[in-house]
């Protein structure tokens, strides 16, 4: 069994056939799973690749000691590092602000990195974006009033963590870069470049992999999402 893929190209608010048919889909499998994949237009090739490609590798390359700075009050938002697994992320709140992006720059680069500020503001507006759809088509889904979902997402903080996940070695055993856990919060976008790995436990016990294909996003329920 496979988590169900829903492809939203094309997909627009209020356009009607499409959107009715990728909500049922969405829906359902946020229903069953409490996650789903989609395919999207959010990251062009060309953002992706600068993303990818050359703002996250320049930020990871940093010292150890330049990326620690990234530091946070707030649980889970600053910088963190596992050693026995190769795996490091840092975090920025609110990364569609372009005040808080300026100040999570200069964090690793004093000088100023305008390329690297740009590239981290559209990624995050272009996954905000989506993050948002996939929420909206999940509460419409269930019946929830517009009102109320215009409500609750205009009530919502974000943050943004890039992780790097280092080759590990073939010790015989497998090794987890992340431990089994739930989300606390909402809502979990979730973008794989080329690195697998990312599993989700279905009703029946079993885990359900999500592949790393290029345009693909797992879009995951946290704690807050779920409803008893």
């Amino acid at each position: 069994m496979d988590i169900p893929k829903v492809d939203l190209r094309g997909v627009e608010p209020g356009v009607p056939g499409r959107w009715e048919e990728a909500r049922a889909a969405v829906t359902a499998s946020m229903v069953a799973h409490g996650c789903v994949v989609v395919a999207c237009d959010a990251l062009e090739p060309a953002l992706r690749e600068v993303m990818f490609g050359r703002a996250l590798p320049e930020l990871f390359e940093l010292p150890p000691e330049t990326k620690q700075r990234n530091v946070s009050a707030r649980w889970f938002r600053s910088y963190m590092a596992r050693a026995e697994t190769d795996y490091e992320s840092v975090c920025v709140n609110e990364p569609t602000d372009n005040g808080n992006i300026h100040e999570f720059t200069n964090l690793f680069w004093p000088q100023g990195n305008p390329e690297f500020s740009g590239i981290m503001l559209r990624f995050a507006n272009n996954l905000l974006q989506l993050d948002q759809t996939l929420q909206r088509m999940t509460l419409e889904g269930l019946g929830v009033r517009e009102d109320t979902i215009r409500s609750h997402l205009r009530s919502l903080t974000h943050s943004l963590r890039a992780s790097r996940f280092g080759v590990q070695q073939d010790t015989g055993s497998r090794r987890l870069s992340m431990a089994v856990h739930r989300d606390f919060n909402m809502s979990t976008l979730v973008v794989q470049h080329e690195v697998e790995g990312l599993e989700v436990l279905a009703k029946d016990g079993s885990w359900l992999p999500t592949r790393a294909e290029p345009d693909t996003f797992t879009f995951q329920a946290g704690e807050l999402f779920t409803a008893r």
